[in-house]
């Protein structure tokens, strides 16, 4: 199998398993994803977050629900539609971690089920969480990348993308050292631009 073709095997397939995880909001809403939508239906210059609407969440995913709104619309069975691409960023961004490091395609098959395991025994209160990893997982791409092509723009994808990340919910500065440590480590080789 080709490399185009396992990438079309993989979007499909987190496409796939997207969609049947998330239309089951409509049988089981969640209350904080409620709060998520709700505050992002409403974001507005008359309505601001943190201060018409306390939360202890970043901004970023409120953000992103608020876009998909705006573009597709809001309320009925368009409250899907976050959850959907939430997913479905989460297993692509999985997908391209390991095809980053792992040169095995049966490795990548095996890791890849393990994170399509993870949505099992999940509510939707779990989206925030599949966003920030989302992030996260795009982040650690982009700096695996920019260690192998030694290209400083890779390494500044990898920031904003870690930024993306910590912005979701604050918890992803738990990581900041494997950042830090990785770029100095590694910052000895020169980056061509």
């Amino acid at each position: 199998m080709t490399s185009k073709n396992e990438f079309y095997l993989y979007l499909i397939f987190s496409l796939l398993i997207a969609i049947f995880w998330s239309i089951g909001i409509f049988s089981t809403w969640s209350t904080d994803y409620s709060v998520y939508y709700g505050a992002s239906m409403f974001i507005s210059d008359d309505y601001k977050l943190y201060e018409n609407d306390f939360t202890n969440k970043g901004p970023v995913y409120y953000f992103f629900i608020n876009i998909i709104g705006n573009i597709f619309g809001w309320g009925g069975k368009k409250i899907v539609l976050p959850i959907l691409v939430t997913v479905f960023l989460y297993l692509m961004s999985g997908y391209f971690l390991f095809k980053s490091f792992v040169p095995n395609k049966k490795f990548i098959f095996i890791l890849f089920m393990s994170l399509v395991s993870t949505l099992s025994y999940q509510n939707y209160n779990a989206a925030i969480s599949y966003f920030q990893f989302s992030n996260f997982f795009f982040s650690l791409t982009f700096l695996i990348l920019s260690f192998k092509r030694k290209n400083i723009f890779y390494l500044f994808l990898a920031i904003v993308f870690f930024n993306l990340a910590y912005l979701t919910r604050f918890d992803a500065v738990v990581f900041a050292p494997l950042f830090i440590i990785s770029i100095y480590y590694f910052n000895k080789n020169s980056y061509k631009v």
